[in-house]
């Protein structure tokens, strides 16, 4: 399970995945978030909506639910009050995965990362079209089964 996400080049986390892992129900996971952003009201914070977000999500039988994202502040503010052994070693996971992802979002904008993708993209374009060609090729020579020819040989690097 992933932790924190990345939208739009910001990390964040989500009540649903935190009510689980802290072994919480989301209502009251929802609860304590509605209760820390009418707090955060109250005592004129700004920028709440960078802190937590509402959004809303549709499950399978069609209802609508709502869930809260949350930037590493909002989610900070939110557990603190979180308690015992276990709270304390997922409030860790969590701190490592915004950190990670954090890091790896900075690494995106790097010069080196760039240019090695750059590359990446030109030796798949490459491989691509060579097999391409080959799928072609081997329709041209009567093979029925050329079509999966892509399809086997991205399974067979993985």
């Amino acid at each position: 399970m992933e932790l924190v996400k990345v939208n739009q080049n910001k990390v964040f986390a989500d009540s649903r995945i935190i009510a689980d892992t802290f072994g919480k129900a989301h209502r009251n996971v929802m609860r304590d978030i509605e209760s820390l952003i009418e707090n955060l009201n109250e005592n004129n914070a700004q920028n709440i909506t960078l802190l937590f977000s509402k959004k809303k999500f549709i499950n399978e039988i069609n209802r609508e639910y709502f869930y809260y994202e949350m930037n590493r502040d909002g989610f900070s503010l939110l557990v603190m009050g979180f308690t015992g052994k276990k709270a304390f070693q997922w409030k860790i996971k969590f701190i490592e995965a915004f950190n990670l992802m954090e890091k790896t979002l900075l690494n995106k904008n790097n010069e080196e990362w760039l240019t090695t993708r750059e590359q990446g993209k030109l030796i798949r374009r490459n491989e691509t079209d060579t097999i391409q060609e080959f799928t072609d090729y081997a329709i041209t020579q009567g093979s029925k089964s050329a079509q999966f020819y892509y399809k086997h040989y991205t399974n067979a690097r993985i």
